[in-house]
């Protein structure tokens, strides 16, 4: 833009009339320029406000990428003077990474580009997106390059925390002993581990297709998922479940995770599964139902399952056991009663025989009284094998002690009544001394 006046005749030629007419042209053009100098003059003002008080560091560079200008925004950030700042060059600067596009691409292509790069500067490690603008002169050719920087050193070292945490949580609920699944507010599955994915037979793939409509509920109780995005508090209950690898039984349990804002953006649902005990529960009732009938044959099939109830059911098959063993060794003691009785029988018919003995030599009692001591001898070894067969009988149970008290009672009644025989055979004897002595 040229400031000098042009004028349309020459010295001496000028009337009056064109004196004041260029005179007006000339006060015009100089009030313009002035209007222009003045605007000018606030737009250097305000560039001037913006450049040096932005709170983004800015850098101004000439085409040989020399710095000629900055703010105070990058003399504060980076911990260089002035004079040093404007005193550097783009080798200068030491770049720990970058990304995208910066200067150089902008000297090349003549526009705006737009890149991130972390750097080294005497204050400490800085993480800026980088905005290179050219400016171009009336040619089209780069006169300067402006650099506005984007501190997001801070920015950066949170998402790395929030990088670290996702990563912990992944790490958490894949490796997690217990089935997790992770529902977005659209009740669609976002993340799932591989012990739900097993339980329930999904595969990664169902990993953001799968929707709460997709669960086949047979039966649930307490509060499900969509209910605690609603009131944003934990939340548990029992559902039953049909599933590719079978109807489960779950107790679940849903944890609302909140954003900043406090809202509920997801909701972690940590599954136990309850179906090998409730199978476990049911067979032990089962029997305790059929023992109760009277039926103590029943039995638990503890070897299907493990841990406590493992334990429980051979519990109670243990107790059964108890209960019926002594009601078995009954039996088989009675069956051993039964022989005894059998042997007890076969004694006192060695009794019948031994008086019908007697009875057959009571005519010839002075011969036959040794044969009768004999006989009685007989009856008493019957009767004291017949007390010791059922007194071994007596001891092996309670209950079979008192029936057998009555059979050896009785074979104690037939010992006494043979040596009361003994007896009344040694008066028989003597009598019939007595009677030979008379006879001779």
């Amino acid at each position: 833009m040229s400031l000098a006046p042009s004028y349309s005749v020459k010295p001496g030629e000028v009337s009056s009339e064109d004196y004041i007419k260029e005179n007006t042209l000339l006060n015009e053009r100089i009030t313009s320029l002035t209007a222009e100098i003045n605007t000018l003059k606030i737009d250097k003002e305000r560039y001037e406000s913006i450049f040096r008080y932005n709170p983004d560091p800015i850098l101004v560079w000439n085409a040989d990428l020399r710095v000629i200008d900055t703010n105070e925004a990058f003399i504060k950030k980076t911990g260089y003077s002035r004079e040093k700042a404007l005193s550097l060059k783009l080798s200068d600067f030491v770049y720990l990474d970058k990304k995208g596009d910066g200067i150089q691409e902008t000297l090349r292509d003549k526009k705006m580009m737009i890149g991130d790069a972390t750097f080294q500067f005497p204050s400490g490690v800085f993480s800026w997106v980088r905005y290179t603008i050219p400016v171009l002169d009336e040619k089209g050719d780069i006169r300067t390059i402006i650099s506005v920087y984007n501190d997001v050193t801070d920015l950066k070292r949170e998402l790395g925390e929030v990088e670290i945490l996702k990563t912990r949580s992944n790490s958490i609920i894949d490796e997690n002993p217990y089935p997790m699944l992770l529902w977005d507010s659209d009740l669609k599955v976002v993340s799932m581990n591989a012990v739900v994915m097993k339980l329930m037979g999904f595969t990664a793939s169902d990993v953001g297709r799968l929707s709460y409509r997709d669960f086949n509920y047979v039966s649930q109780t307490g509060t499900g998922v969509a209910e605690t995005f609603k009131t944003g508090k934990h939340s548990e209950g029992v559902a039953v479940i049909k599933f590719s690898t079978g109807v489960k039984t779950l107790e679940r349990h849903n944890i609302p995770l909140t954003d900043k804002s406090g809202k509920v953006s997801h909701v972690l649902s940590v599954y136990y599964d309850l179906t090998t005990q409730k199978k476990a529960i049911d067979d032990i009732l089962q029997v305790i139902r059929i023992a109760e009938t009277g039926d103590l044959t029943a039995r638990t099939n503890e070897k299907d399952y493990s841990g406590d109830f493992f334990e429980i059911s051979k519990g109670v098959n243990q107790i059964l056991e108890i209960v019926t063993t002594p009601f078995r060794v009954f039996q088989n003691q009675i069956v051993d009663i039964a022989s005894g009785a059998e042997e007890v029988n076969a004694s006192v018919e060695e009794v019948s025989a031994g008086t019908n003995m007697l009875a057959q030599n009571s005519n010839t009692l002075s011969q036959n009284a040794e044969q009768g001591e004999d006989g009685v001898r007989q009856i008493l070894r019957a009767m004291e094998d017949m007390a010791t067969t059922v007194s071994d009988i007596a001891i092996k149970s309670e209950s079979v002690a008192r029936l057998a008290s009555s059979a050896e009672n009785k074979s104690k009644l037939g010992i006494q009544l043979a040596k009361n025989t003994e007896n009344a055979m040694e008066g028989i004897t003597r009598t019939s001394g007595e009677v030979d002595t008379i006879v001779t």
